[in-house]
């Protein structure tokens, strides 16, 4: 300068190629979860947070039901067959990803993506998935068979859950089997089919509600149930000492051998909800 009294200031040296051209830069729209993420290990917690992009990190709820979880990828699990994660209490941030393309299998009396959620997941979208709960299932839904916890902007996309056999008097519903916790902003597009015999309270969004909170619910999906001795309705099969608000049916409507029901939450007295 001139003058010879203005600040010079350094700047960062900026990394080239071997040739010395142009700056290298990461293409991440175009680059793997593997070449993003490759260096992280799924199987330890990074400043006491699991970071989860494969089915590796996926695997680690049912190993580490307490902990807390990070997703950091869209995912797409191939075609894997998983079991509920057990007894869930710790917290997921689902950072608006998506797992995909999965079963889960099993013959527990809680049956789900989570067997019991007593945690904190939000913000977690699971999509074409098929469900698929054994004979013993008394609490049946897509992403948990029993909610004591917190379920906030929780989707499930494209999905089926189907109910061929279950034990009696369960409670099955599209998205949560047993609601005594709090359920808020989830939807999604799950087609329920109940055949299996036996009572049981079959709900579009939950089975049976219980004591919890219901809000800004909604499935686009389908229910179908068949065989006598159920209750049955759009937003739950039972519902007692509950809170639904903002709820939401915009499936295809519900049915019991062959005979609409109009019935909000299967309590006979509750038509005018």
């Amino acid at each position: 300068c001139a003058c010879g009294n203005e600040e010079v200031t350094a700047t960062e040296p900026v990394a080239t190629d071997p040739a010395g051209a142009d700056p290298i830069v990461k293409d991440e729209l175009n680059m793997s979860p593997e070449e993003l993420y490759g260096d992280i290990d799924q199987t330890k917690p990074v400043d006491g947070v699991y970071k989860i992009w494969s089915i590796v990190g996926v695997e680690q709820l049912a190993k580490h039901p307490e902990a807390k979880f990070e997703v950091l990828c869209h995912i797409d699990l191939e075609g894997a067959t998983l079991a509920p994660v057990p007894e869930f209490t710790g917290e997921i941030d689902g950072a608006n990803w998506t797992v995909k393309n999965f079963t889960v299998k099993g013959d527990g009396e809680n049956f789900g993506f989570f067997a019991v959620n007593k945690g904190n997941v939000h913000n977690l979208t699971i999509e074409d998935v098929t469900f698929l709960p054994g004979s013993n299932a008394k609490n049946i839904g897509a992403w948990a068979g029993i909610n004591e916890g917190k379920l906030l902007r929780c989707y499930a996309n494209n999905s089926t859950l189907n109910v061929s056999a279950a034990a009696a008097d369960a409670a099955c519903g599209a998205l949560v089997g047993t609601n005594l916790g709090s359920l808020g902003n989830m939807g999604g597009e799950v087609y329920l089919e109940f055949t299996a015999p036996g009572a049981a309270k079959v709900g579009g969004l939950v089975g049976v509600a219980k004591g919890g909170v219901n809000e800004y619910l909604q499935n686009d999906g389908k229910v179908t149930v068949t065989g006598a001795n159920k209750m049955v309705g759009l937003f739950a099969g039972e519902a007692t000492d509950t809170v639904f608000q903002t709820c939401v049916w915009r499936g295809e409507d519900n049915s019991q051998d062959g005979k609409l029901f109009i019935n909000f939450t299967g309590n006979p007295d509750d038509d005018e909800l």
